[in-house]
């Protein structure tokens, strides 16, 4: 079952929440599908060892999942 937009929102939230300690260009604190995207392929070389970075992958792998099953 997809996510609802509500569920969607909570988890752009946690993102950004998360992220907002973290070394990221500055366009990649928003919670978009964009941002979350490049912190599941870049994020990991100066933020792997922060806290909140395993939370923040996961996070970002349930919103891009959800959104790859959505376009299908």
């Amino acid at each position: 079952m997809l996510m609802n937009f509500i569920e969607y929102l909570n988890c752009r939230s946690k993102y950004e929440t998360l992220v907002s300690g973290f070394v990221l260009p500055e366009d990649k604190y928003q919670g978009t599908i964009d941002s979350m995207r490049w912190f599941l392929q870049k994020g990991h070389t100066a933020n792997r060892f922060r806290k909140g970075f395993d939370d923040a992958q996961e996070v970002c792998k349930k919103v891009t999942n959800e959104y790859r099953q959505s376009c299908n």
